[in-house]
This record gives C-alpha cells, sequence and structure tokens, in this order.
C-alpha cells in the first residue's frame, strides 16, 4: 500500500512533464484521489498497529496466558510490521513495562521473549546509556544469582544480558566494579569481564557458607 503510494505520486510528476494539458488534469485529479484513499488507509493501519502495541503491553500481574500471548504477538509485529510502520517508536513506559515483565515473569519462555524485544529496541529508553543505572542492574543481578531458587538465577542471567546491551557497560565494569581486563574485542571483554566478577562473588559467597558450615559442625 505505502509503496502505491509512492508510485503515484512519480506518476504525476512523470504525467505534469510528458501528458497533454487536457487529459494531465484528469488523470493527475484520479491519481491524487487515489493517493488521499491511500494515505487514509495508511494512517488507519498505523492507528491500529500502535493500538494493538499498547493493548499487549501487559504487567506480571495478568494471566499467564495473556502474558505469553502478547509477547508472541508483538515479537510478530516486530518480525512482519517494524518497517512499515517505522515512525511508530516505542516510548520509555513500554520498554520500561516489557522490561518489569522480564524481571517479575517465572516463566523463562516469556522471558526469553520479553528480553528479545528489549535488544531490538533503543537501549537507552531504559536508560543504559547510564553508568548508575547499568551498575545498579549488574549489582542486583549478582545478588539474585546468590540465590538458591532457580528463578532468581534465570533472572540474574537476563539483567545481565541487558546490561550487555549498554553502550556503556565496559566503562561501568572498570569504573565501578574494578574490572580492567583488556581485550580487542569489546563485546568479548564484557563477557569475560562479567565472568571474572561472577566467579569472584561466588568465591566470597562459597567461603561464607563453607565458614558456617564449620562452625555448625562444630557446635552439634
Amino acid at each position: 500500500m505505502r509503496r502505491q503510494y509512492v508510485q503515484e505520486k512519480k506518476m504525476r510528476n512523470h504525467i505534469k512533464n510528458h501528458t497533454s494539458s487536457e487529459i494531465k488534469q484528469e488523470v493527475l485529479d484520479e491519481s491524487h484521489r487515489i493517493s488521499c484513499n491511500l494515505e487514509s488507509d495508511i494512517n488507519m493501519y498505523r492507528d491500529k498497529f500502535q493500538s494493538l502495541r499498547c493493548m499487549c503491553i501487559c504487567s506480571p500481574d495478568a494471566t499467564y496466558n495473556r502474558r505469553r500471548c502478547s509477547l508472541q504477538i508483538l515479537l510478530l509485529m516486530r518480525d512482519l510490521l517494524d518497517d512499515e510502520f517505522k515512525q511508530v517508536t516505542w516510548n520509555a513506559e513500554q520498554l520500561e513495562a516489557i522490561f518489569n515483565l522480564m524481571l517479575l515473569d517465572t516463566y523463562e519462555g516469556n522471558k526469553l521473549m520479553a528480553f528479545n524485544l528489549i535488544k531490538s529496541v533503543d537501549p537507552n529508553l531504559l536508560q543504559l546509556n547510564n553508568e548508575s543505572c547499568v551498575n545498579e542492574i549488574i549489582m542486583v543481578a549478582i545478588e539474585l544469582g546468590n540465590s538458591l531458587r532457580p528463578i532468581d538465577t534465570i533472572t540474574a542471567a537476563y539483567m545481565l544480558k541487558v546490561s550487555m546491551l549498554s553502550p556503556v557497560v565496559h566503562k561501568v565494569l572498570e569504573t565501578h566494579l574494578g574490572s580492567m581486563t583488556q581485550f580487542e574485542d569489546i563485546k568479548e571483554a564484557t563477557v569475560l569481564q562479567l565472568i571474572l566478577i561472577l566467579l569472584k562473588k561466588l568465591k566470597v559467597f562459597v567461603s561464607i557458607y563453607m565458614k558456617y558450615y564449620f562452625i555448625l559442625r562444630i557446635n552439634t
């Protein structure tokens, strides 16, 4: 439809330069009428697209079926229609809702779909260009990683994945967490730095656990 609209505009420009005046006006009027109808239809579909996106952004309190179906619809819309409606952009509130859903949903499949949506959108909408925000995400993820609940460790993994979308994550790791690993590939360096940080935190956690374990053994 959009291509037809563009073709009509091109045709009118061509007619103005190459057609006799008697035929020209009649054809131009018809082309203009078609273009107006097409533009109206395009705007209608754009509004429907925008409305459907808003409808599919739900809270973690929604039922499992609604969360799953909403995320599936949003992914299909992204894959099939995003190029057609580039002017319909995500806003910070919408992306934050998807991020919260990724954090709080108890099903890994839904977390994965939410993350796939997040990584296809401008990371600055989640303030991932803000060093303190990225640092907070990483620190919370590390704390969750120490949890005995499997879903918490899965959430931690996705939080770290989100942090890696940040354009300043490498700087955050060096400035706030004291990681100074040098690597030619920035992405690989970031992964390695996160692994080293997690190993360091894990050693501390295991050390504390073993300390309490031996104290309990002595007392019994």
